[in-house]
């Protein structure tokens, strides 16, 4: 947990001052907001001693089975619900680039390496193409044919996908290869 304080200049624990106070029932405010829109039966439970916040959000860490807990953004109140599938730096930073466990508008910069790019996009899951009658509602893995289409046609900007399950192949290539992107939540529906 020390390592994830130093890197993320995070506070851990109860807030120290009144302002700090502030900012974490905001963030309690928005998540009990979200898990009542979601219909959430339980209880919002945490330990104070691992909250972990910065000035720009706060981690509330309200773990079980499919979460890892959530990341609030003080500025917007936008509730980022972790996934379980990764460790919380691999959330941290995929939430500090805009990759979050929700929709997203995902840019490349168009200098991108192409075939890097298409190993990247094969991680994204894009919406069901509605004509196609075996695809549910659920968002869906590109199918390796749909892969140099979506280069062809909408390369550099996926627009309304979810990447979440490509973020420590995005920090890969990142650390090792100069990708460069920009992610942002994506307008509702």
């Amino acid at each position: 947990m020390l390592q994830l304080v130093n890197k993320y200049a995070l506070v851990r624990g109860a807030p120290d001052s009144d302002e700090a106070r502030a900012s974490l029932d905001f963030a309690l405010a928005r998540i009990r907001q979200r898990l009542e829109d979601e219909q959430f039966q339980g209880t919002l439970e945490y330990d104070a001693r691992d909250l972990l916040h910065n000035q720009r959000w706060w981690y509330i860490p309200f773990i079980w089975v499919g979460c890892n807990g959530f990341v609030v953004n003080l500025d917007t109140g936008y509730v980022n619900w972790l996934g379980s599938a990764f460790c919380l730096d691999l959330c941290f930073w995929g939430h500090e680039q805009g990759l979050f466990c929700d929709t997203v508008d995902f840019s490349f910069e168009p200098d991108t390496n192409i075939q890097l790019a298409g190993k990247l996009v094969g991680r994204f899951m894009r919406e069901p193409h509605r004509w196609v009658a075996s695809e549910s509602d659920e968002f869906v893995r590109y199918h390796e044919f749909e892969i140099n289409t979506a280069l062809t046609t909408i390369f550099p900007n996926f627009r309304r996908h979810f990447v979440w399950y490509a973020i420590p192949d995005l920090r890969d290539a990142c650390e090792n290869e100069g990708l460069r992107f920009t992610s942002t939540l994506a307008e509702a529906l």
